[in-house]
């Protein structure tokens, strides 16, 4: 037996069958000797592997991750082109032009599409990379269970694990290393092993620990892929209707996407959803209203004013001068602002009612007859009943809302993917796969550590795992380069 050298051979020879297959390269010492001697067909296959080595980069994920996140609250906060408009390029176009508008750096963000993500090329593609990536994420993962299923030494490589080698000059034996392999990993064993082309038999020790909570670490990776679908479904099956006008005690639908109701109450104070399970909320920016994935979006709020009259027990009709509507037995005036001036008819009566909006929700209302008399003058705050002759008018100041209603009704889907996500995080960290090989000769020691990259640990810590302190003067030799 040779005594004058370390022989450690972790790395099989270019001849290796093996080495034709994708999934056996070694490593990236490997990969760079294949390309520069191998046929074209084995250069390929190394291609292949670095751009499978770059899809598999925790960079390129978070690169992913970060875009598709910005996709998602653009999706989520960013108004987004009607379901009404999906089949009419041109509305559409015109809708994102007007909403771009009154958006902060909206012409930059409908130039990158965030304004109609479910007709966006760029998000498809971006969705589509993150699928893949995502995929062979998984099955790399599956393939390290399978891989590590028994102790074996570390020749193979292993998705997502760090590799460093180190030596040792100085004679040793099993001995020394025996109790620090026994503690530290849950899984070991010892073999003599023949080396051939060096004409000499050495000892091996291989052990590994946490392979049980390999399987927690898919959790990383199914989280992922949850809050994906989650996203793709909602792009798919989301809808968004625009400016839903709502008077006092008025209702609109929200047919044919769902058989909900939205009214506002009489007194403008809060919208009501209704009616497969009635829910109601304060008019406010933003309502939830407790359903999933269903927001209200107040997009204006203005004075109104509910207007009646009775005259020995009949209703007068009431007509809008603006707005020419039919005479009607209740009338609202709507005020886009205060100081703004509404007026209305009573055609029956040759009555004229000239109505303006105030500050603090008051209304200054005045009656004139057809020669233009003033008959009433008045100022109310409150539900009152004005007398002009045998007439009785009703009034009822209020508030008016023009409403959005979008959609999601994939979201409860996040908050599944949100725990995986941190479950199989807090694991992988905390539990991270690791394997040791150890070879022994009259030379030295040997030693390859493989792990994940939550517990790589330094060359130190490595030389600390194995070595007793007084055996012979460690030499380092670079992560991934076997010697």
């Amino acid at each position: 037996m040779r005594r004058s050298s370390v022989q450690f051979r972790w790395v099989a020879s270019l001849s290796d069958p093996g080495l034709k297959r994708l999934g056996s390269f070694h490593d990236r010492w490997v990969t760079m000797q294949i390309a520069a001697t191998s046929p074209s067909s084995l250069r390929l296959a190394a291609w292949l592997l670095r751009f499978r080595h770059l899809l598999s980069h925790p960079l390129w994920l978070l690169l992913l991750l970060g875009l598709t996140g910005l996709a998602f609250a653009a999706h989520q906060w960013l108004p987004q082109a009607p379901t009404s408009l999906a089949a009419d390029a041109a509305a559409r176009g015109a809708w994102q032009s007007t909403a771009a508008s009154a958006l902060p750096a909206g012409s930059f963000l409908n130039a990158l599409g965030l304004l109609d993500l479910a007709h966006n090329p760029g998000l498809r593609i971006l969705l589509a990379l993150l699928a893949a990536t995502l995929v062979l994420r998984l099955l790399d993962a599956i393939y390290l269970i399978w891989a590590t299923r028994r102790v074996a030494p570390p020749d193979r490589w292993l998705p997502g694990v760090a590799t460093l080698n180190r030596q040792q000059t100085g004679a040793a034996g099993f001995s020394d290393w025996e109790t620090s392999l026994a503690q530290g990993f849950g899984r070991w064993q010892r073999t003599p092993v023949t080396d051939a082309s060096a004409a000499e038999t050495f000892e091996e020790a291989v052990g590994d620990r946490n392979h049980t909570f390999s399987w927690a670490g898919l959790l990383v990776e199914l989280g992922l892929v949850v809050a994906l679908l989650a996203m793709v479904l909602n792009l798919r099956s989301s809808w968004q209707i625009d400016a839903l006008s709502l008077d006092p005690g008025q209702s609109a639908s929200l047919a044919p996407f769902s058989a909900d109701f939205v009214r506002l109450d009489e007194a403008g104070a809060a919208l009501e959803l209704c009616c497969q399970t009635p829910r109601s909320a304060a008019l406010t920016d933003s309502l939830h209203l407790g359903a999933p994935g269903l927001r209200l979006h107040v997009q204006q709020v203005g004075p109104a004013l509910a207007l009646s009259a009775l005259a020995d027990g009949e209703v007068v009709p009431l007509q809008a001068v603006e707005q020419s509507d039919a005479p009607a037995s209740r009338l609202i005036l709507r005020f886009p602002q205060e100081r703004s001036e509404r007026a209305a008819a009573l055609p029956d009566r040759n009555l004229f009612l000239r109505v303006v909006a105030l500050p603090d929700g008051q209304f200054s209302i005045q009656a004139l007859d057809a020669a233009n008399n003033l008959l009433l003058t008045d100022l109310v705050a409150a539900a009152s009943e004005l007398t002009i002759g045998d007439l009785t008018l009703e009034v009822r100041p209020s508030r008016y809302a023009v409403v959005g209603v979008t959609a999601r009704p994939w979201q409860w889907l996040l908050l599944p993917a949100l725990l995986l996500l941190l479950a199989g995080l807090v694991l992988r960290w905390r539990f991270p796969y690791v394997r040791l090989g150890l070879r022994l000769n009259g030379g030295g020691a040997a030693m390859r550590w493989q792990g994940q990259w939550g517990g790589r640990p330094t060359l130190d810590q490595v030389a600390a795992m194995i070595s007793p302190p007084e055996r012979g003067q460690p030499t380092e030799a670079a992560p991934n380069q076997p010697k």
